[in-house]
């Protein structure tokens, strides 16, 4: 790995990890029940699922779905729940595509019996 690579990457990390940080600081300092350990968990799995992903802007994709857990934390006033979904929806989304895919294939294939 190229130092110019690698330097990226820690700066990368770098953004990610403020990002959440801010997002935890900003849900700690509303009246919702702290359940951060969930919030972690879901960020992590999106964190990893997305690992290496860049937007057009040449961003880590994962500062998406912080910005969004960001606003319906802030502005929206939403708790855990909402917060996780945020980074969730995306796997949600797949899962749907696949079940109406298979569907449309099990149609098809009793049409053709």
């Amino acid at each position: 790995m190229t130092d110019e690579k690698q330097t990226q990457e820690q700066a990368d990390e770098e953004m990610i990890n403020q990002g959440f940080q801010e997002l935890l600081d900003s849900y700690l300092a509303t009246k919702h029940r702290k359940k951060v350990e969930i919030i972690t968990k879901a960020f992590n799995f999106a964190k990893q699922a997305h690992k290496g992903v860049k937007r057009r802007s040449g961003e880590p994709y994962i500062m998406h779905p912080i910005a969004v857990a960001k606003i319906v934390c802030t502005e929206i006033g939403l708790g855990s729940t909402s917060i996780c979904s945020a980074f969730t929806a995306w796997w949600l989304k797949i899962q749907t595509t696949l079940w109406k895919t298979l569907k449309i294939c099990l149609v098809l294939k009793s049409h053709r019996l």
